[in-house]
C-alpha cells in the first residue's frame, strides 16, 4: 500500500514539473522514442459480461463472444485480452475464485473451468481471425499445477501470452519451461528490488510494470533491467469504458487503428476535472464482479 500511495505522488510530480516547464512528461524521462504505441484490449468481454449495467453492448454467450472479436478486429487493434469464464446453460459467466468469488478456494483448474475458457478463447479466434493475438490473464486465481493443466487444454490455441500472477519466481520459471506460448507477470510487484528475483531465474517472458502503482521514472528502472525500454512490444488499455470517463478529463487518449497516439502536449496532456470528480463520489457496492449486471 506504501507503494501504491507512492507511485500516483511521483506521477503528479512528473506532470507538475513538465508542465511548469511547457514540456510533455517524456521529455523529462530521457524523450519519447516513437510516435505511436501498439496497445491491445484489456478485459475484452469481462466488462460486457459482468457490468452491463454500466458499459453497455450487454454479452451473455459465445455468439456474442465471436461478435466482439468481431469489432476488435475491425477496430484495427493487433490484440486482445480477456480473463477466465465458465459456461453454464449457455450463459457465460466470470471465474475468479483467487478474488474471493465464486467459492472455489482450492483454485484448481476443473473440468467446466477449462473448457469454459477454451471455448471462450475459439469464439474469440472466430470473430478476430488469425491475425488478432489472443492473450489469456489467470490473475490468481489458480495455482501453478492449475496453470500448467490450463496450458496443456489450450495447446490448440495460439495464444499471444498467458498472463499469470506468482509470487514464487521459481514456479514461473516452472510454467515457463513447460509452456508453448510466452508467460507474461509481476503487474503486483512494486519498487525495482522485488523484480531482481524473477529476472535472476528468467522466470518470464514478459516483464507487465505497472506505472500507476510503481509510479513512471521507477518504471522506467525495472524496464531497463528488463531490456525492455525501448523495445515496448505492446501496452493495454481497457476495452469498455463508462460514459462519465470521457467527462473526468480535459483530454481523453487519442486511439487510431489500434495504436495510443503520443501527446505533445505539456505533462499528461491532461487535467483532472475536480468539480465532475466530487460530483460523481464513489458508491460502496458488494464487491468485484459479484452479479452479473451489478
Amino acid at each position: 500500500m506504501v507503494g501504491q500511495g507512492i507511485g500516483p505522488i511521483e506521477n503528479a510530480s512528473l506532470d507538475a514539473k513538465a508542465k511548469a516547464l511547457g514540456v510533455p512528461v517524456a521529455t523529462l524521462l530521457g524523450g519519447r522514442v516513437r510516435d505511436r504505441v501498439p496497445v491491445y484490449l484489456s478485459h475484452c468481454g469481462m466488462w460486457r459480461i459482468a457490468y452491463t449495467k454500466y458499459v453497455g453492448n450487454p454479452i451473455t454467450d459465445l455468439a456474442g463472444i465471436k461478435a466482439l472479436g468481431e469489432e476488435v478486429r475491425d477496430k484495427g487493434f493487433s490484440a486482445l485480452k480477456t480473463n477466465l469464464f465458465v459456461d453454464r446453460d449457455g450463459s457465460l459467466l466470470p471465474w475468479a475464485p483467487g478474488f474471493a468469488i465464486n467459492g472455489s478456494p482450492a483454485l484448481n483448474s476443473e473440468r467446466e473451468v477449462l473448457d469454459g475458457v477454451h471455448k471462450v478463447l475459439t469464439a474469440f479466434r472466430e470473430g478476430a481471425g488469425d491475425d488478432v493475438g489472443l492473450l489469456l490473464d489467470v490473475n490468481v486465481n489458480m495455482k501453478t499445477a492449475g496453470v500448467l493443466e490450463l496450458l496443456r487444454h489450450m495447446e490448440d490455441i495460439d495464444l499471444f501470452w498467458l498472463e499469470y500472477d506468482n509470487d514464487s519466481p521459481e514456479s514461473l520459471r516452472l510454467i515457463r519451461d513447460h509452456a508453448h506460448t510466452q508467460i507474461a507477470s509481476l503487474e503486483t510487484k512494486i519498487g525495482p528490488p522485488a523484480f531482481v528475483p524473477y529476472f535472476n531465474q528468467q522466470s518470464v517472458d514478459v516483464a507487465t510494470i505497472d506505472t500507476i502503482w510503481s509510479g513512471t521514472w521507477q518504471s522506467m528502472k525495472i524496464a531497463a533491467m528488463a531490456a525492455a525500454v525501448p523495445h515496448l512490444r505492446i501496452m493495454k488499455t481497457d476495452s469498455d469504458r463508462i460514459a462519465l470517463d470521457d467527462e473526468l478529463f480535459t483530454v481523453t487518449p487519442t486511439i487510431e487503428n489500434g495504436e495510443l497516439v503520443v501527446s505533445d502536449a505539456p505533462g499528461w496532456g491532461t487535467e483532472p476535472l475536480g468539480e465532475v470528480i466530487w460530483a460523481h463520489p464513489p458508491k460502496r457496492g458488494p464487491g468485484f464482479l459479484v452479479g452479473r449486471g451489478n
